[in-house]
């Protein structure tokens, strides 16, 4: 076991941080407890609750590192140039893609619920706006150029691919396979821009 001195209270929150992500990626929400964390980092529990209030805190961190995954995913995702309803579609096969790699970062960020008090990290909602970026600037042409329309926009299309993904993935869909997700999907972005275009006509 490390000694408390061989590492710097900053470094030892990186390994904390970083011991976090590996037990929800490996092993899902249920194995992420300060006891484990401290375990995977070789530092006592007493030692953690120095660097962060509770598990709450340091999930809260974890919470960073998984937006900011999802944000370089969505951002690098191949839509220049491609019509609305291909490059809607290119971004859901992108964030369905990212549940399906980090299905436990995904569900310890959806199930995260801040406790009254607890300060959220500053970088926290600028991250978080920024995963409905990509949505926006495809649908910003279609509604007028509106920033606010645009954002809203995106964040029922995002919330309607998250749905899907989700429930399809929990078996709850019925589905076959990938195939009519897909086809979920396609029917999802058709059903919402003929929605959005046929406003845009009057």
């Amino acid at each position: 076991m490390a000694r408390r001195n061989d590492h710097q209270p900053e470094q030892l929150r990186e390994m904390a941080i970083e011991a976090a992500q590996r037990l929800l990626t490996e092993k899902g929400a249920k194995a992420l407890s300060m006891r484990n964390v401290a375990k995977e980092i070789g530092y006592t529990v007493g030692t953690l609750y120095h660097l962060f209030q509770d598990r709450d805190d340091l999930l809260a961190q974890v919470q960073l590192h998984t937006l900011s995954l999802l944000h370089e995913k969505l951002a690098t995702a191949a839509i220049a140039g491609k019509p609305p309803r291909e490059a809607l579609f290119t971004l859901a096969q992108t964030m369905l893609g990212f549940i399906a790699q980090y299905p436990g970062l995904w569900q310890a960020w959806m199930e995260f619920r801040p406790k009254p008090g607890l300060t959220l990290p500053e970088a926290y909602q600028p991250l978080l706006a920024s995963i409905f970026v990509p949505f926006e600037q495809v649908l910003m042409p279609i509604l007028g150029n509106d920033p606010e329309r645009a954002g809203v926009a995106a964040r029922v299309l995002w919330s309607g691919i998250y749905g899907i993904g989700h429930l399809s993935q929990g078996h709850k869909l019925g589905l076959k396979g990938a195939s009519q997700v897909a086809e979920m999907i396609v029917s999802l972005i058709d059903a919402y821009l003929a929605g959005l275009l046929q406003k845009a006509a009057r």
